[in-house]
């Protein structure tokens, strides 16, 4: 595991050298599209979520995270949204008051994953649902609801992938980078663990502890694919509360 830990380090070291490679004006389109849609799987309707013209971005990493035209998804009335674009993978009930299921039955710590017994002690009779979002997505990262961050903490880690492939490491979540946040309202508790992964690996968080959000405020931003676990409160994340599959940002994670 430990060279396998360093292989991907230096992979990611490479591919953001990539990224960061100023791209000549006159190639931008071609190369965004091409990359976009036979690599990253992009549709027509990806591309028309852009809200600036593809020759503006200077390099593969601006495209990466990129931001949309939000006009084009509004803002969902349930009091609980998906913060991300993506795909859910898992979900369900936090089992025996610290285990979470990554992927195929394989469990996890709740309080391995989020480092602090005073936040995990908020989700031990809670739900769990695991976003992941493949280098298609939509990069920046949303509120899931309205309230107060109450707390946060950036726990340095690995950049094992988060793929199909990746969801075979024992405790991979609990291993990898990542940002935790919690966010408190009158009526329940919500708890982001953002993950960082292999590549480009950066998250970026542009609120703080003790920031009032409005749900489907920007949140902050991820460079290249990841995941993001939202853990509530109450059980909500339940069949058939949840359907597996994908998800747009600010629309419905619930039934």
């Amino acid at each position: 595991m430990r060279y396998l830990h360093l292989f991907f380090r230096l992979y990611s070291w490479v591919v953001k050298a990539v990224a960061d490679i100023h791209i000549p004006y006159k190639m931008r389109i071609f190369l965004f599209r091409t990359l976009g849609k036979h690599l990253f799987g992009m549709t027509e309707s990806d591309f028309g979520l852009i809200n600036v013209p593809l020759s503006s971005f200077k390099t593969l990493n601006e495209f990466f995270t990129r931001q949309v035209d939000l006009k084009k998804r509004p803002i969902h009335f349930n009091e609980l949204i998906s913060p991300c674009e993506g795909k859910v993978i898992e979900y369900g009930l936090v089992k025996e008051g610290d285990r979470l299921i990554q992927a195929k039955g394989i469990s996890y710590s709740l309080n391995r994953l989020v480092l602090s017994d005073k936040v995990s002690s908020n989700f031990k009779e809670g739900s769990f649902c695991n976003i992941y979002l493949s280098p298609r997505n939509y990069h920046r990262f949303h509120s899931p609801c309205s309230g107060t961050i109450d707390y946060v903490q950036h726990i340095c880690g690995a950049c094992y992938p988060v793929n199909e492939a990746g969801q075979t490491i024992p405790g991979l979540y609990t291993l990898n980078e990542r940002y935790i946040v919690s966010i408190v309202n009158p009526q329940f508790r919500i708890c982001l663990a953002i993950i960082g992964a292999t590549a480009v690996r950066g998250i970026k968080l542009f609120k703080k502890e003790g920031d009032t959000l409005i749900k489907g405020e920007m949140l902050g931003m991820f460079q290249m694919g990841s995941s993001i676990i939202v853990l509530s409160s109450k059980k909500v994340f339940t069949a058939p509360n949840v359907p597996l599959g994908e998800v747009k940002v600010l629309g419905p994670i619930l039934k």
